[in-house]
């Protein structure tokens, strides 16, 4: 992760975690659109290398793979 992208890159992975939570699939086109982020694919890429997120087959749904581990204590 590079230091100009990580604010955003941390932002999502708590937006999409948070809502794994709760079971909720992100829309990518909003979340992209409340979040600008640069290098988008890549940061997609290295979460999904990391199992913290998935994406549809389209690309149009984003899913947290770490719902449990995202929940309270």
């Amino acid at each position: 992760m590079r230091e100009d992208s990580s604010e955003e890159w941390l932002e999502v992975l708590l937006v999409v975690s948070y809502a794994g939570m709760y079971g909720i699939e992100i829309d990518a086109t909003k979340l992209y659109y409340s979040i600008p982020v640069k290098n988008k694919r890549r940061m997609v890429f290295l979460f999904e290398q990391e199992y913290l997120l998935k994406t549809s087959t389209d690309n149009k749904k984003i899913n947290s793979l770490h719902a449990l581990r995202a929940r309270k204590r």
